[in-house]
């Protein structure tokens, strides 16, 4: 290491950067080099017994975590605390059940569109004000739309949580859509539908799942269309909004440096205004299969295809769903079984990987590959029979066994941040997995045999009912073609 230091850390490959507000005095630049000259040439003052400064060591002795608990408060709302201290810190999030999931093709897009226009406008407060205020308190609202849920969250430090909380939930409880807000989100929510249209990756996605699931809200896209986006209304997203912040569908995370009753009675008092609907949403029905294997093709002008096999999956709560979560580990990545043989072997694709996606009430196995557009028939064929050969010989034990390993790593570092930890958590609650479901998800994947993750491998990439959205490029032209100015 000062080997290390000795030759990077010198004088010669030194830039200076000063940061000051508006009117403080400039430094001159041979003074400021001096004095850096100066400070190295001292010799250090000794580390006193190599203590770790007063703020790290308070995180080194803190206590251990506590495991998360969940209450009910007064007026019906789930919260789950998860008590982690040591860094001042803690993540919040507020979810609420439906969403995407009630949306149908006229107003697909609004439940993301709504949770954007959110932070425009709420009380008494523009837009701006409430987004200085919350930089104030060093932090800023973002949102979680997903097919079951929508939620909106923040991170701040713990001294600051109180008044944030008070903040956020004024925006959650009281937002006013002002057009002029509702407008602005609008246009950059079309902006990133249209540049999702010509996405390789975005675009045969949204082919494969409106195939898929043809008459099940997990088929829209997240984004709406173009046509759904354009016709909503800021009295639309106000109605969207009311119809969801219900009591009954609301679940509140807290993960990080708060004790239990403190969160809950934070909570209890700036929610206490949250309405309650007096009955159950109705449930929502799982989404099947397609009654056949389906191709669907769209076609650019460019020298690249892309290609997306999507196959219905189990629900989040299906053991199913940490297995196909293990088999990504499996074929995924520069190790993969995919890349190996498709990119590394056969040189038939830039890209290639499997993964799964879980919802609530189903879930979506898949496949994606790009590739040159004069390969498109060899690597989609290619393709599916490294989906299949996984239910016999397209990985071993030692295959296996890395993947677990991985896959633990991987999940395990996930889960280091609060902000992790408080969407797991919300996935657990929503998802019906359980506050223990990363333990759960684990224990399976570590406890599968190479037997049982074949028979997974057989059972949803094995299925004859999937969807192929090809997004067709045009293969280049042979040299001689284009020296006669022609195709062939």
């Amino acid at each position: 290491v000062r080997a290390a230091a000795r030759r990077f850390l010198s004088n010669d490959r030194l830039t200076l950067y000063h940061y000051a507000p508006n009117g403080t005095p400039a430094i001159d630049r041979a003074v400021a080099y001096a004095q850096v000259q100066a400070a190295v040439a001292s010799t250090p003052a000794a580390e006193p017994a190599n203590a770790l400064p007063a703020s790290f060591a308070a995180v080194a002795g803190a206590k251990a975590d506590r495991p998360a608990a969940e209450v009910r408060l007064a007026n019906g709302a789930r919260l789950v605390v998860r008590e982690r201290p040591g860094a001042p810190a803690v993540a919040v999030g507020l979810y609420l059940d439906g969403g995407r999931s009630l949306e149908s093709s006229a107003n697909a897009g609004i439940t993301q569109l709504t949770a954007a226009a959110l932070r425009r406008g709420a009380g008494t407060r523009s837009g701006e004000e409430i987004d200085r205020s919350f930089e104030f308190l060093g932090t800023a609202l973002t949102s979680d739309v997903t097919p079951d849920f929508l939620g909106v969250e923040m991170e701040v430090v713990s001294a600051n949580l109180r008044p944030a909380l008070e903040l956020f939930a004024e925006v959650v409880l009281r937002p006013t859509f002002p057009a002029a807000g509702v407008d602005e989100e609008r246009a950059l929510q079309l902006a990133a539908i249209r540049r999702a249209f010509d996405s390789s990756t975005q675009r045969p996605q949204a082919l494969a799942l409106a195939d898929l699931w043809p008459t099940h809200a997990y088929g829209l896209p997240a984004a709406g269309t173009e046509d759904s986006v354009a016709a909503l209304s800021a009295a639309d997203l106000a109605a969207w909004w009311k119809g969801h912040l219900a009591a009954e569908d609301a679940t509140l995370v807290i993960v990080g440096d708060v004790a239990a009753d403190a969160a809950r009675e934070l909570v209890e008092s700036a929610f206490a205004d949250l309405p309650r609907r007096g009955s159950a949403r109705p449930a929502l029905r799982a989404p099947a299969a397609p009654p056949t294997r389906i191709e669907t093709v769209e076609y650019r002008d460019r020298k690249q295809s892309a290609i997306v096999m999507a196959f219905a999956g189990p629900p989040a709560a299906d053991p199913e769903a940490a297995r196909l979560e293990l088999l990504r580990s499996v074929t995924s990545g520069l190790a993969g079984t995919l890349f190996a043989e498709l990119r590394g072997r056969r040189s038939l694709a830039y890209t290639v990987f499997a993964t799964y996606r879980p919802y609530r009430e189903g879930g979506l196995a898949l496949a994606y590959l790009a590739t040159e557009a004069a390969k498109e028939s060899e690597a989609k064929e290619a393709l599916l029979v490294e989906l299949r050969r996984l239910a016999t010989d397209g990985f071993g034990a030692e295959q296996l066994a890395t993947a677990k390993s991985s896959y633990a790593g991987a999940t395990k570092i996930d889960l280091q941040t609060n902000g992790q930890l408080r969407d797991e958590l919300a996935r657990g609650v929503l998802y019906g997995t359980g506050l223990d479901g990363i333990a759960k998800r684990l224990a399976v994947a570590q406890a599968t045999t190479l037997e049982e993750l074949r028979a997974t491998a057989a059972r949803w990439f094995g299925a004859e009912r999937f969807v192929t959205a090809i997004l067709r490029g045009k293969p280049a032209e042979p040299a001689a073609a284009q020296a006669a100015g022609k195709t062939p």
